[in-house]
């Protein structure tokens, strides 16, 4: 189940369940010599973060067994994070585990065509 749990984020890694988080900054903020006023609505692009190659290797590559050795990652939020965390994403990751489970089982698979990634975000 270890893996299948791995391959299940991997694939949220990839296809995000909420594309951007909004916030608004509740004082002021400096970041990087800008300052952000309070107030100011901030949009947190997810994808962005888990493509991003300094927080995970070889982002664009399908590699479930990343998170065998590496855990969990403070750079993926799929179901967003703190306070605001989906408090359904224990059940939401019981369901495709679930899915996958039948859907590994009980179908056959072969390549009806040649393979083509569908789309990177």
């Amino acid at each position: 189940m270890e893996f299948c749990q791995s391959v299940i984020n991997e694939t949220l890694r990839f296809g995000n369940i909420i594309p951007v988080l909004w916030r608004k900054t509740l004082s002021d903020v400096y970041f990087k010599g800008y300052t952000i006023p309070q107030g100011t609505a901030i949009m947190t692009h997810i994808a962005a973060m888990h493509l991003d190659p300094s927080a995970f290797e070889n982002p664009n590559n399908f590699y479930p067994w990343r998170w065998l050795a590496m855990g969990k990652s403070n750079n993926w939020m799929p179901f967003g994070g703190g306070v605001r965390h989906c408090c359904g994403s224990e059940i939401a990751r019981m369901e495709i585990a679930v899915f996958l489970r039948y859907l590994v089982l009980n179908y056959d698979w072969e390549l009806v065509e040649h393979d083509h990634p569908v789309a990177l975000q």
